[in-house]
């Protein structure tokens, strides 16, 4: 199986991140992030290939996630334990999560 965004022509995956931050307020609902995102389009990042703001989403109920999530803690013990730590809690999750799925 190859990414999602390697099987089409636009270089845009399945994923999409909207940056909250950048949103006035915080939208409390679907309606209003659709409104916020529609006033301001560039807090859509698309994660474009070879772009500065490329990512691959994991998430929690990935089967695998539990194994990416700890090696990404571990990787940043050392000068961040504190993010560690946070990291670590949301691996444990990941592993206990009650509908894990593999990637499709």
């Amino acid at each position: 199986m190859k990414l999602d965004r390697t099987d089409n022509q636009n270089g845009k995956g399945k994923y999409a991140l909207v940056k909250l931050r950048e949103l006035e307020g915080r939208p409390q609902d679907a309606e209003d992030l659709a409104e916020a995102i529609l006033t301001h389009p560039e807090s859509v990042d698309w994660g474009l290939v070879d772009s500065d703001s490329e990512f691959f989403v994991i998430r929690l109920k990935d089967v695998n996630a539990y194994e990416a999530l700890m090696a990404y803690a571990k990787s940043v013990a050392e000068y961040d334990p504190e993010f560690a730590e946070e990291v670590f809690r949301l691996a444990i999750k990941s592993r206990n999560h009650k509908k894990p799925k593999r990637p499709d």
